[in-house]
């Protein structure tokens, strides 16, 4: 307490902890899009993976119609 009867106002944080503060903040958010940008990546390659297996799922389904229909045809079954 000052003589005059008024608290003494808080001189706040040094210029250091500030600038450490600041550089933790910048951090932080470079991490954080980093890890975004990893997350697209990956995602940017498992979409042409994730379209080979669609495609090959339906060509084997296909295939599989085909066989069952010339087999019918011909009056065999699939199954022994």
């Amino acid at each position: 307490m000052l003589p005059n009867g008024r608290f003494r106002q808080a001189g706040g944080l040094p210029w250091s902890t500030r600038i450490l503060f600041g550089a933790g903040l910048i951090a932080a958010i470079a991490g954080a899009f980093a890890i975004a940008a990893l997350a697209i990546s990956m995602a940017a390659i498992l979409i042409p993976v994730a379209l080979l297996a669609a495609i090959v799922a339906w060509a084997a389904m296909r295939w599989r119609r085909w066989q069952a229909k010339l087999f019918r045809s011909r009056g065999q079954s699939l199954r022994p």
